[in-house]
């Protein structure tokens, strides 16, 4: 028998645990205390932060003194505020800029919000306002619009002559707000691009209508362009076509050029002038 067995047969005295368990004892218990001490430490600061925000929203160092609105021609100032929801007092820490973003931006003219916090006590609310692109007219009624097709006035007149005017025979009616429909409009901002360059002061109204699109030119003559396809190429040669018939002495009323490819031109009724 071994001499440690014999002694614990014998009555010996019994034999030491090992070394490593003892370790294994005490690590444990500094972990459990640097625990103990985290946890406490983390829910002092936890009261801290606590009790400082609470303080700052609550004190009159954070108070909303002063809200200033800019970018104001179409919606009043005044618009902007209600829609805002922000009061003069109000902690300044107490709003969320995405909600006032998203409350003002419903206004119907506004297409873009930006709210900066001005420490310690000034708010400023400013917005970019849709700007007028064309006017579409149906019937007697002139629809503003601006670049995206959203409604910024009605009226029974232009008011502004100074932008664009297009009219149409099948505009789906739409309240100011709201996003006016017509034939083609999907080529609108790509055809006055065109347009424009190629035509400067020859142009003067476009038709958007069901059967295509249709230009009438200063000298009191229309141009057929069709569905829209191989529309720069079409806008380049009216100018050209233009002076040719004119220099060539043709009386004509319109160009067709529906297809390109055979262009021809409207020869002017009998009895016109």
């Amino acid at each position: 028998m071994e001499p440690e067995h014999q002694n614990n047969a014998q009555g010996g005295p019994p034999a030491q645990p090992p070394k490593k368990v003892v370790k294994l004892h005490t690590s444990m218990r500094r972990r459990k205390r640097a625990r103990v001490i985290w946890s406490r430490v983390a829910i002092l600061i936890f009261f801290m932060l606590l009790f400082s925000s609470v303080f700052m929203l609550n004190s009159e160092m954070f108070e909303i003194k002063e809200i200033d609105v800019n970018g104001c021609v179409r919606v009043s100032e005044d618009r902007v505020l209600r829609a805002s929801g922000i009061k003069v007092g109000e902690n300044m820490l107490a709003f969320r800029s995405g909600q006032i973003q998203s409350t003002v931006g419903d206004i119907p003219l506004v297409k873009s919000v930006n709210v900066k916090r001005k420490v310690p006590s000034r708010i400023a609310i400013t917005i970019t306002e849709r700007q007028p692109y064309a006017y579409v007219r149906t019937r007697n009624v002139f629809y503003m619009i601006d670049a995206e097709q959203v409604v910024l006035e009605i009226g029974d007149v232009a008011r502004n002559n100074s932008i664009r005017m297009i009219h149409s025979d099948a505009v789906e009616p739409a309240e100011v707000g709201r996003r006016l429909e017509f034939p083609y409009d999907s080529l609108m901002v790509s055809f006055f691009d065109k347009a424009e360059p190629s035509l400067g002061a020859l142009l003067t109204t476009a038709h958007f209508n069901r059967n295509g699109i249709k230009v009438y030119l200063n000298n009191g003559t229309y141009v057929l362009l069709g569905n829209g396809d191989r529309l720069r190429e079409k806008l380049d040669d009216i100018p050209l076509l233009v002076r040719s018939l004119e220099n060539a002495g043709v009386p004509y009323e319109g160009l067709n050029l529906r297809n390109l490819d055979a262009a021809t031109f409207i020869k002017k009724k009998s009895g016109d002038s």
